[in-house]
């Protein structure tokens, strides 16, 4: 799935979260994306109908 490749690449590159921007007008498809793991809707400053979701990610130590 595009979602858990872009997850992968995003802690390879050491990121600590992938962001989404979306439109407000569509809650069945943040539904999609809480399932996935993005957390609630923020609403954009300065955007009005635009959304920030956002997943966390966890970035594996490295040893040595």
């Amino acid at each position: 799935m595009l979602v858990e490749t872009a997850a992968v690449e995003a802690r390879q590159a050491r990121y600590e979260a992938l962001t989404l921007d979306t439109g407000n007008a569509f809650p069945e498809l943040h539904e999609t994306f809480a399932r996935l793991g993005f957390g609630a809707p923020i609403p954009r400053k300065g955007e009005p109908g635009t959304v920030t979701l956002m997943q966390p990610l966890k970035i594996a130590r490295r040893h040595g």
